[in-house]
């Protein structure tokens, strides 16, 4: 009775994170964070300057917009690590629109496993005027440990009035095997930030001019001087 009732809620818990071939791994929401960042997706090996921002528009199919500029040389925006089967083949996608980019340096959209060896990359256009481009990478993973790899974008430098706009990223799996044994895409959820006060203490607030600083680290929706 408790060898069958074992298998039956580990049957359940497998289920829960079963994958399909074709099904999207990564987070293609572009949701907030709550404190100014995006779900699962960080700007990584960057000397600063980056700017990340979400579009009102909707891209192709009604998907979210992000866009990338600025930044001082190289940088990557990563994906946080998922987990793909090793060896079997996979299709990493995502549709563009580029504009003033640098043809003699690599922007890429790409995998990478441990130690920051790339083992695939779709490589972006210099420039798409104005349309939407899709670009693709398929081929079969190699091995890293625990089978733990990152979905970036790569970029060897966004010159002063480039950009790139990035719609539905996405990383599947070509077999059956392959989904069988990746995770799905995270379900992290946002931070909820807590107002603060700050100063001064309450027993300390001037009656007369009734004032105090706090602190708030979320997403302020419209002019901090609406607050």
């Amino acid at each position: 009775m408790k060898t069958t009732l074992f298998a039956t809620v580990l049957s359940l818990s497998l289920a829960a994170f079963a994958v399909t071939v074709g099904e999207n791994l990564i987070r293609d929401d572009f949701a907030s964070d709550g404190v100014g960042g995006i779900l699962n997706w960080s700007v990584c090996r960057s000397l600063g300057g980056v700017k990340v921002e979400r579009l009102k528009e909707k891209g192709p199919e009604g998907k979210p917009v992000l866009r990338l500029s600025g930044g001082i040389g190289k940088f990557s925006y990563d994906h946080s690590m998922s987990r793909f089967m090793s060896n079997e083949r996979f299709r990493l996608s995502v549709k563009v629109r580029t504009h003033g980019l640098d043809p003699s340096v690599r922007n890429e959209f790409l995998v990478y496993s441990g130690g920051w060896r790339w083992d695939g990359a779709a490589a972006l256009p210099v420039d798409t005027a104005g349309k939407w481009e899709e670009v693709v990478w398929e081929g079969a993973l190699k091995e890293s440990p625990g089978d733990v790899y990152t979905c970036a974008f790569y970029f060897g430098g966004i010159p002063a009035g480039g950009y790139v706009d990035v719609s539905s990223p996405k990383m599947v799996a070509l077999t059956e095997k392959g989904a069988a044994r990746s995770l799905p895409k995270p379900d992290t959820k946002p931070f909820v930030p807590r107002i603060t006060p700050v100063e001064p203490l309450l027993c300390e607030v001037d009656a007369n001019r009734a004032w105090m600083d706090f602190y708030f680290p979320g997403d302020l929706d419209g002019k901090s001087a609406d607050y």
